[in-house]
């Protein structure tokens, strides 16, 4: 039997996203297959609160630069060599540099980054092919990052992998048939729903939802659609809660549209949905497709970034092109048109979350990244 690893989660992050949701289901799942784990994140963040709340060890760091900072490094190292860390496991780019200067003031640990987003410029210069050269592993969450990666940056392709994100299906394991949630948000009964998970920020191009009803309740004026997140504080973000909002109330939505801060009880929410759909221009992955396919539910989602990877058009939903109302319009009512096409898209999802998606398969394969690339150090 191989020996327990020691991995040191690093997410230097205050927001809670996909990205740090998976970051914590990650640890959890580590940890239930007993390893030790301890989370390293800034005091009073959500990935703070995460791990007070699900018995996963913390420890508090709080870098004041973003990039090379000497004080946070200094601190990781000494947390490194008391712990006897073997893995560090990180999920940000900005964070690689201060971890890699750790790596080395500590001398011991692997370093292995999950690349959840693609870059948007040339990382081929010294700084970052020093940064490159001291990482051990890059796990790139669809096949399209790891494209990305290969072209951006000055890594080999021994040395990026892909490793899709995974789906706890004991969490969503079908619809909750009997969840309130229409009730509490006026919906009638039977009505359709559609429905758009994630965070309200200005990338995520919510409002493509908004400009594409009208058409949709044309022919289907019993449909309502549920947009569900909280606004970031970002550049993006702020004040387009209130822009959404300026919008509906300018087409005459206001009745058909709920807008809902993110809740706890996110399965009972999705549960009402017919339809699921994310609406960005480009995403690198998409964890809320993947959510709604493991309960049953067809997707729609741009043919652009990692979403092809995951939706199969025709089979477990539809794609539809970037930034083009009218094509997401026609997928809705064509789906909203057929009850046997949504329950047939909905049965092939779950098939796929299963042989594709399923967290426990994906936390194996990290697992067996983990030994292999400790396997010249293990006695």
């Amino acid at each position: 039997m191989e020996r327990r690893l020691k991995i040191l989660e690093i997410v230097f992050s205050r927001s809670w996203g996909g990205l740090e949701m998976n970051a914590c289901d990650f640890a959890t799942g580590l940890k239930k297959m007993q390893h030790e784990i301890v989370m390293v994140a800034p005091a009073g963040s959500p990935v703070a609160d995460f791990c007070e709340e699900n018995a996963v060890s913390f420890i508090a760091v709080n870098p004041l630069l973003k990039y090379m900072d000497i004080v946070t490094a200094i601190k990781l190292a000494g947390i490194i060599r008391r712990l006897n860390i073997d893995i560090l496991h990180l999920h940000i780019s900005k964070d690689l540099s201060s971890v890699v200067l750790a790596k080395k003031l500590a001398g011991r640990g692997k370093i292995i980054f999950s690349q959840h987003m693609d870059s948007r410029y040339n990382k081929k210069d010294l700084f970052h092919r020093w940064v490159f050269k001291n990482i051990a592993m890059i796990v790139a969450v669809t096949k399209a990052v790891r494209k990305n990666v290969l072209e951006f940056t000055s890594v080999s392709h021994n040395q990026v992998m892909c490793i899709y994100n995974g789906v706890d299906m004991e969490k969503y394991n079908g619809k909750n048939e009997n969840s309130s949630f229409k009730s509490e948000l006026n919906i009638p009964e039977k009505s359709y729903v559609v429905g758009l998970v994630g965070r309200l920020d200005r990338l995520k191009k919510q409002e493509l939802l908004i400009e594409a009803a009208p058409d949709v309740l044309e022919k289907y004026p019993d449909t309502y659609f549920v947009i569900v997140g909280a606004e970031t504080k970002s550049k993006t973000g702020v004040g387009y809660r209130d822009y959404l909002e300026q919008l509906i109330n300018q087409k005459n939505l206001s009745k058909k549209f709920r807008l809902v801060e993110f809740t706890e009880k996110i399965t009972d929410l999705v549960s009402i949905f017919d339809i699921s759909l994310l609406s960005t221009t480009k995403e690198t992955f998409g964890m809320v497709l993947i959510e709604a396919m493991a309960m049953g539910i067809p997707v729609l989602g741009t043919d652009a970034g990692g979403v092809p990877e995951i939706i199969d058009d025709g089979v477990n939903g539809l794609l539809f092109e970037p930034d083009n109302p009218g094509e997401l319009s026609n997928c809705l009512k064509k789906l909203l048109a057929d009850e046997k096409l949504r329950i047939s898209m909905g049965n092939e999802g779950i098939k796929k979350v299963k042989a594709v998606f399923d967290i426990n398969k994906k936390l194996i394969e990290y697992e067996r990244l983990f030994y292999t690339m400790l396997a010249p150090t293990i006695e």
